[in-house]
């Protein structure tokens, strides 16, 4: 019986397991058709995927806690129903805001999920079929990731952009049903050991949710206004009591001796500089398709599913790297990668051939899959047998703290240089610049699609004019981030490789 129920376990999760690598891809490739059907703003499209994140950050190591003292089936159940109930609800929103309410919803669910779901298959399975049924999981959540810009892209141009949320329930509802009708828990599981750490859950929520608002909302409040000056201080005391808090602690929520390890703290280092990179490409990125390309969202989606595709195939040779004598390989190989798929995009303008794209996405794909498959095994490998978890919830935690940071200041960035770029250019041509027509432009940098130039009094000549000004200058601050993200990334690359020789100095590998 207890082999049919691992079986059951494994199995009953792929609906769900798919849902979720589809989740963080096929969102960002509907962004610019939510935005024209919303009249979203610029940064309310950027809090639609940061609150996602967000939630990933501050909870998915707690609910781990709270699924190994109340049950990681039970929690998991929960997980999938209100992964359900924040699709349906994402999908029925006809507000921005209400989205984002919905968005941060389905964060909390797969919060929920992930720990609790790899909890039960490491729990259903005995150590050598550990790794058998993890792969499986990972095989499906690659299949997810792979699939999201397309089908995202199919169906916002045949259906709409609300199917893309409704095409969550049934998968969901198919492994929540086989979760409370077929599954039964595990009866090795421990829930006597564990407590969670609300101090450092509300410290950590408070410090990264802080630092993601005032870098976000500063451009429009003001770097020295009052407001932003709060934030900073919260974030900063924060992050000191959190830490002044869990080197205390027998089960901190991060486990800041980890990082004393110098080839754990490669890993996380490398997770890092993925998401950053990733998360925030894969929000510009659309827009640049969208906006500047002139392309449909089911074009987009096929441009960019060479990045999924080469990532879901190189994803199972880096695993096997992982477990060689050279761990510090596929770490190296993946974090190369990213500084050259960010070279390359600093070259992609209002007339960029699909050639250099596929330059791009290449490396990119290949660098998604060695840090998503490789990082973790040699994270996990590089302490005692006995942290598992709590490594690989630090890993998760951190990587989406990266994704989080990482979209809030590039998205920032991108903003304040789009606006300094396009009126640097509407000052060269001579333009007449009134309130009205600055209110104009003004509405051109929220939202492009709904722009109502009659209205300003602007002729059609002059707004075409303008709108070729807004893709240059769209360019040219995409070009900006991704040379900022090349220094970012060879930055860290530089760091990866002290702690790698560190690590190889002290016998880790």
């Amino acid at each position: 019986m207890q082999r049919l129920n691992k079986w059951t376990i494994l199995l009953g999760s792929f609906p769900a397991t798919f849902i979720l690598g589809l989740d963080y891809t096929i969102v960002s490739i509907a962004l610019p058709t939510i935005q024209q059907s919303l009249a979203a703003t610029f940064i309310q499209t950027q809090w639609i995927i940061n609150i996602f994140m967000l939630m990933l950050c501050i909870l998915m190591a707690s609910m781990g806690r709270l699924g190994d003292i109340v049950g990681s089936l039970k929690m998991l159940n929960i997980g999938w129903l209100l992964l359900a109930l924040g699709s349906l609800l994402a999908g029925l929103s006809n507000d921005p805001l209400w989205l984002i309410v919905w968005r941060g919803l389905q964060g909390v669910a797969i919060a929920i999920i992930v720990p609790n779901n790899i909890a039960l298959l490491s729990h259903s399975f005995v150590e050598k079929e550990a790794g058998f049924a993890m792969g499986w999981w990972m095989s499906i959540l690659a299949i997810g990731f792979a699939l999201g810009p397309v089908i995202g892209g199919f169906m916002c141009h045949f259906f709409s952009w609300r199917s893309i949320f409704y095409i969550n329930i049934p998968f969901v509802l198919a492994s929540a049903a086989i979760g409370l009708f077929v599954m039964k828990s595990p009866q090795n599981l421990d829930r006597e050991k564990s407590y969670i750490d609300w101090r450092g859950m509300i410290l950590l929520a408070l410090s990264v949710g802080s630092l993601v608002l005032l870098v976000i909302e500063g451009p429009q409040i003001g770097w020295l206004s009052w407001p932003i000056l709060v934030l900073l201080g919260v974030s900063v005391l924060s992050f000191w009591l959190l830490y002044r808090i869990e080197v205390k602690l027998e089960q901190p929520l991060i486990h800041f001796s980890y990082f004393k390890n110098p080839l754990f703290s490669a890993c996380v280092l490398t997770n890092f500089s993925l998401l950053v990179f990733l998360i925030s490409a894969f929000f510009l990125l659309p827009f640049y398709l969208h906006v500047v390309r002139q392309d449909t969202t089911v074009m987009s989606g096929l441009i960019l599913l060479p990045i999924t595709l080469v990532m879901a195939l190189v994803s199972p040779v880096a695993g096997r790297m992982a477990t060689s004598p050279r761990p510090a390989v596929p770490i190296l190989i993946g974090v190369i990668c990213i500084l050259i798929a960010a070279i390359v995009m600093t070259q992609f303008s209002t007339d960029t051939n699909l050639v250099t794209l596929l330059l791009a996405f290449v490396p990119f794909g290949i660098a998604w899959g060695f840090v998503f498959s490789a990082t973790a095994p040699i994270a996990i490998g590089a302490l005692p047998a006995n942290s598992a978890g709590i490594a690989t919830g630090m890993l998760w935690g951190i990587q989406n703290i990266g994704a989080a940071l990482g979209l809030a200041v590039t998205g920032t960035v991108f903003r304040l240089l789009e606006k300094h770029n396009l009126l640097l250019q509407i000052k060269q041509a001579g333009l007449e610049t009134t309130k009205l027509f600055e209110k104009y432009i003004n509405s051109m940098l929220m939202n492009p699609e709904r722009v109502d130039y009659s209205a300003a009094g602007v002729s059609v000549q002059l707004h075409t004019q303008v709108v070729e000004m807004f893709d240059r200058s769209f360019a040219q601050a995409f070009q900006s981030v991704m040379w900022g993200l090349v220094v970012f990334t060879f930055l860290l690359l530089v760091a990866v490789a002290l702690l790698l020789l560190k690590a190889q100095r002290s016998h880790a590998f």
